[in-house]
């Protein structure tokens, strides 16, 4: 019994007992027009009356109590009802309440969106007739298991659904649960239905580019080794080649009638070649201790090493310049000198490189005309 029937039938007990006590006071009206032989023999059974209806006086005080009590509770499921539908109908995926055999009792808003139809169109129809033909043996599967088993645990399952008047048709998540009387058995089926079509056609773009871009790292990869392997080859003809470069650069150094020199960023001497050391009449060790001195004691005069360091310093570099030179078995010797400023990787003077020419003999008059001129220009 629900509870608005309940509510009328106390109201229409209430009114029963209020039309019963009005007869009770005419009926005691027209005892008093008895005689008083006729009333002493009523009297009990109006007594009794009066009794009952005080009881049912009290009585319908207690069902007004209990009847006002009914009406907050009732008033009160009646507004979780409403919000309970308020929130049916505000999910935004499509949810729909089934019996145990799937036939539809209620969906909410969104089903229409899913199957292309009012909602109220789905009513009593059977959920299996949205289903996607290939998918109805899954789906029919899963219902009669839930129908059989029932219990709390939600089901979840995908489901190809075929809208009316499409001819796409809708990849979806379901998830599915039964809901149990007190006896354990199924009262009805509840099931949300969520379209993910486009979050899979999302999943598969970023699956494929991702493998795209797995693949065009594979062949950058394999560019990148490719290009590491003929570096790699080039780099070992580069110092093949260099190698060769350097000792016949050697070759020609030690070999070649001009003299080579090196002179660290201190001014010591690092290295000279052979034709250096005939022309200055020394030994190869005794002339290449790393000291400014052995560079010094190696001009003749302080006029020829001011004339380089100037040029050195000016310009970077010095090309044929008369300088005169020290022998050291005492005379000088009149030689070009060119020299260059050498550089580290962060520009800052590393030392002195130079190549010193011998200058052609001359007939002594015109030797010491020219090694006076060397001078004057030292």
């Amino acid at each position: 019994m629900n509870v608005p029937s309940v509510l009328a039938q106390i109201e229409k007990l209430q009114e029963q007992t209020q039309m019963l006590a009005n007869r009770l006071q005419h009926s005691g009206e027209r005892v008093q027009q008895l005689s008083s032989g006729q009333q002493d023999a009523i009297q009990p059974l109006i007594e009794d009356l009066s009794n009952a209806v005080e009881e049912l006086h009290v009585a319908q005080e207690e069902l007004r109590a209990q009847n006002e009590q009914l009406s907050s509770a009732y008033g009160e499921l009646e507004q979780e009802r409403r919000r309970y539908q308020e929130l049916f109908e505000s999910v935004p995926d499509p949810y729909f309440v089934t019996d145990g055999a799937g036939r539809i009792r209620a969906a909410n808003r969104a089903v229409s969106a899913l199957l292309g139809v009012p909602r109220t169109y789905v009513l009593g129809k059977p959920l299996l007739a949205f289903v996607a033909k290939q998918d109805q043996p899954l789906f029919a599967t899963r219902l009669a298991r839930l129908a059989r088993e029932g219990g709390e645990q939600v089901r979840e399952f995908e489901l190809c659904m075929r809208p009316r008047r499409q001819e796409a048709e809708t990849l979806t998540a379901v998830r599915a649960v039964a809901r149990m009387d007190a006896s354990g058995q199924v009262v009805e089926l509840r099931w949300l239905i969520r379209d993910i079509t486009a979050q899979r056609r999302t999943d598969s773009e970023v699956k494929e580019l991702n493998s795209d871009l797995e693949r065009r790292v594979r062949e950058r990869t394999a560019q990148v080794d490719s290009a590491n392997r003929v570096n790699s080859s080039l780099l070992a003809v580069v110092e093949s080649e260099m190698a060769v470069l350097s000792a016949r650069y050697q070759r020609l150094v030690e070999n070649g009638a001009s003299g080579v020199f090196v002179v660290d960023a201190a001014g010591g001497l690092v290295s000279v070649n052979p034709a250096l050391a005939r022309l200055l009449a020394v030994a190869l060790p005794a002339l290449l201790p790393k000291s400014r001195r052995a560079t010094h004691r190696a001009f003749a005069d302080r006029g020829s090493r001011r004339a380089v360091l100037r040029r050195l310093r000016e310009d970077g570099a010095c090309t044929r310049l008369p300088v005169s030179l020290r022998r050291a078995d005492g005379p000088t010797v009149q030689v070009y000198l060119s020299a260059w400023v050498t550089r580290d990787r962060a520009g800052r003077p590393s030392g002195v490189e130079g190549i010193v020419e011998a200058m052609p003999e001359r007939r002594e008059g015109a030797a010491r005309n020219g090694a006076g001129t060397s001078l004057a220009a030292g």
